[in-house]
């Protein structure tokens, strides 16, 4: 069952990223001056604190960017006073909460009611600072960030 129910969000997630557009380099230059960028780490306290060095990266790239970083109520104490962050999202992503699931259809709904409130940011990138984390790029997708 769970292998069937992995392949089958492999191959939505593929095809939501055919339709966005990746941020590299030469599209960087499609950004606005200053852009409106989100970084998503959902991990513990440990891995959120291995992202300030790309988090201070960012800004140095894009000195005058509106720069948002999310995580989990578990690690907000790590970046709550980041120099680099205009703004700190909590998110209790459904995958990293140390809580049983109510359902299966429960991490959706979170995502979908997440990528409203993200939509209301306007922002122009989203930066996923973990390779695997497919809810966080979905709702960047569903919350219609261009980059």
């Amino acid at each position: 069952m769970h292998a069937r129910r992995d392949r089958l969000r492999l191959v939505l997630l593929r095809a939501f990223a055919a339709l966005s557009e990746p941020l590299r380099p030469s599209s960087a230059a499609a950004l606005p001056e200053a852009p409106r960028i989100l970084a998503i780490r959902p991990d513990h306290i440990g891995d959120v604190l291995f992202a300030t060095p790309a988090l201070r990266l960012l800004r140095k790239a894009w000195p005058d960017a509106y720069l948002a970083c999310a995580v989990g109520p578990w690690a907000r104490e790590v970046l709550q006073d980041n120099p680099h962050l205009d703004e700190l999202i909590v998110c209790e992503f459904p995958g990293f909460a140390r809580r049983p699931k109510g359902s299966f259809l429960e991490p959706y709904r979170a995502l979908w009611q997440w990528a409203q409130r993200l939509k209301e940011g306007r922002f122009d990138a989203a930066i996923v600072l973990r390779f695997d984390h497919w809810w966080g790029a979905l709702a960047s997708f569903l919350a219609c960030v261009p980059h």
